[in-house]
């Protein structure tokens, strides 16, 4: 009799734990890295970037989205104006289960002295 009202008195714990509302389960994106190189190709089509860190590391491929922002001199423009070649500043967020995810490209012009 005692195992009896054991298995209902745990029964009832294991429906009152069930029953109770779970908090809510929130996940964050990493910081945004920062990072100087080279851009070494651009693909406007698939929206890829093919990026050469400062750091003697090897090249590596970024994705960017709509909310990606391409600054050119402090300025936002479009992602059209960024050529092959650019010294640039990237931040962009590491995501384990597909390429990094480009937030900001930043670059100047480079001013030529006469």
């Amino acid at each position: 009799m005692k195992s009896s009202t054991t298995r209902k008195i745990f029964a009832l714990l294991l429906l009152g734990a069930l029953c109770f509302p779970t908090p809510e389960a929130r996940a964050r994106l990493p910081k945004p890295i920062k990072m100087g190189g080279i851009v070494l190709a651009i693909h406007r089509d698939s929206q890829t970037l093919m990026f050469k860190p400062a750091k003697t590391k090897k090249p590596f491929l970024l994705d960017w989205n709509q909310e990606t922002e391409f600054k050119r001199n402090g300025k936002t423009v479009s992602p059209v104006e960024l050529k092959e070649g650019t010294s640039a500043i990237i931040f962009y967020k590491d995501i384990a289960f597909h390429s990094p995810l480009l937030k900001q490209v930043s670059w100047t012009d480079s001013v030529k002295g006469t």
